[in-house]
């Protein structure tokens, strides 16, 4: 993550912060002494959040009436693996043992969602009263995961509400909270609830939640809240007839969205492409096979108990998980390195669509 967030930053990142310790939008190579300055307040905010989720879910395991020795143990590894969306439980019934555990859910979801924003949008917050705004790539940021988190919550409650596997055999008043916590772990792996028992179309809008995945430089996978954002903005834009792509007061350059839709081509196809090969190599229905590969693309680490996996479908998933993590850097990379124009301009054209 700290890697990640460097590189972001001398790809030439705007953080909108005028003082030496956020740093400024670079043009030439930045000094050593401003190098480790940025690491360590990427440290700080990664392990300060780590070490208070570490606390909470000590008592709360405490509380759930574990020994002192299992709580010490489980609370650090348990406050790491939610932060960093690793999805990985101690317990043998992973996540569904404690449905109804209001801290240890609420305690990992809350490192979850900070997991997926990263560290950068998160020293927005911290040095905010010192630099009086957060810039534009913070707030879109932001307010691209409440939406994404509100709107899955909404979605699990309404198809869930009547399931008498899932919601429907707990109180009305724990819902809300059950479908909050559901929405925040979508690219974690964690659930109060196995994936088969979930319906259809609650499956079918996790799916979709897990492929939008965080933000850039975070914990999460996926096609990224900042990029999904551009793109639905470029539509908005498109179809009101407007000749810029603008956010309130912001203006977004025409590359953005040619940027944002080479990396959604790319995940397209790299979904086609795996889901093809699962279907060739196992004998699986399409739903399951597109659930699985979304999941490993998007790092979420989802895995119906349905889904028999063989040697070939791990290699695959496998494949399918490295390039998850590695290809948008290095497309991002690509795209952002300096190249020579022409200095003429060829004759224009139009396609005819529709």
């Amino acid at each position: 993550m700290v890697t990640a967030s460097f590189l972001l930053w001398m790809l030439g990142q705007k953080f909108g912060f005028r003082n030496p310790i956020m740093k400024r939008l670079y043009i030439g190579k930045p000094s050593l002494a401003e190098k480790l300055s940025f690491v360590r307040t990427i440290f700080l905010i990664v392990l300060g959040l780590q070490f208070l989720g570490a606390v909470f879910l000590v008592f709360g395991f405490l509380i759930d009436g574990f020994s002192i020795s299992t709580a010490l143990w489980w609370g650090p590894f348990h406050s790491i693996t939610s932060f960093n969306n690793a999805g990985f439980a101690l317990h043998p019934d992973e996540f569904t043992f404690f449905r109804g555990s209001p801290i240890v859910l609420a305690t990992s979801g809350f490192l979850a969602f900070c997991g997926g924003i990263g560290p950068i949008p998160l020293s927005f917050l911290l040095y905010r009263r010192k630099n009086k705004k957060i810039p534009m790539d913070g707030k879109i940021i932001f307010l691209g995961f409440l939406i994404v988190l509100f709107f899955g919550m909404a979605m699990f409650l309404i198809t869930e509400w009547t399931n008498p596997e899932t919601l429907a055999v707990m109180d009305s008043w724990k819902r809300p909270f059950i479908a909050f916590f559901e929405s925040s772990m979508r690219s974690t792996g964690y659930s109060v609830f196995d994936i088969e028992s979930l319906r259809l179309e609650t499956q079918l809008v996790h799916t979709a939640l897990m492929a939008i995945g965080g933000a850039a430089g975070g914990a999460a996978g996926g096609l990224k809240i900042g990029l999904v954002f551009i793109l639905a903005i470029s539509v908005f834009s498109t179809l009101r007839g407007y000749s810029e792509i603008k956010f309130r007061r912001t203006l977004f350059s025409e590359q953005l969205m040619r940027q944002a839709l080479v990396l959604l081509f790319a995940f397209i196809v790299f979904i086609g492409v795996f889901t093809g090969l699962l279907l060739q190599f196992g004998e699986y229905s399409m739903f399951d096979a597109l659930f699985e590969v979304i999941s490993a693309v998007s790092l979420a680490g989802f895995s119906s108990d349905g889904f028999i996996s063989n040697e070939a479908s791990n290699v695959i998933l496998s494949i399918a998980m490295l390039i998850g993590r590695f290809f948008p850097i290095i497309v991002v990379v690509e795209m952002t390195r300096p190249r020579v124009h022409p200095n003429f301009h060829r004759p224009e054209d139009n396609v005819l669509f529709g």
